[in-house]
């Protein structure tokens, strides 16, 4: 199954994982691994859009029209969303055919968990507070990618509360 890791904007890609290898050794081997490419995915915030947007300094979500929307924090700005982008996990359906780029990518801000998708292919992408389902391989990479933000409480409440 294709996985992907971006790290400082580069994107790694591999289909298998070492052998053996624990989260740790993973994200450290995808970090290093050799065929990976410079890619600086951009943030698409949907100029008209103002679906994700609200007035609170915290992720969250609310019901518009019966659906659930999640909503980002004031707070996140156009740089720090293409961060959080080019610092993601990037993620595949593995019952998709495979792609050039990551359909999905996600990350943590502040214990939230987020995904981006697609809005113009191999080019940009929209993001918002994740709930619901979450491969478990990408789990266990933002759980090291909390640690790492020194956010792992909060993100075990997020994954506790939002994430099935």
């Amino acid at each position: 199954m294709p996985f992907w890791q971006v790290v400082n904007g580069i994107v790694h890609v591999g289909h298998e994982w070492p052998a053996g290898a624990g989260s740790s050794e993973k994200l450290e081997w995808l970090a290093g691994w050799t065929g990976s490419w410079s890619v600086p995915w951009k943030y698409d915030p949907g100029d008209r859009r103002r679906k994700h947007k609200w007035h609170n300094d915290f992720a969250g979500f609310e019901v518009e029209g019966g659906v659930v929307v999640g909503k980002c924090p004031m707070t996140i700005t156009q740089e720090l969303a293409e961060q959080l982008l080019n610092t993601g996990v990037g993620w595949n359906n593995p019952s998709m055919p495979s792609s050039d780029y990551p359909r999905n990518i996600y990350n943590v801000h502040e214990g939230a968990v987020y995904k981006a998708s697609i809005t113009l292919a191999g080019v940009s992408y929209h993001g918002y507070p994740c709930r619901g389902q979450v491969p478990r391989e990408v789990v266990t990479q933002l759980k090291a990618l909390a640690a790492q933000k020194n956010c792992s409480k909060e993100f075990e409440a997020w994954l506790k509360r939002y994430i099935q």
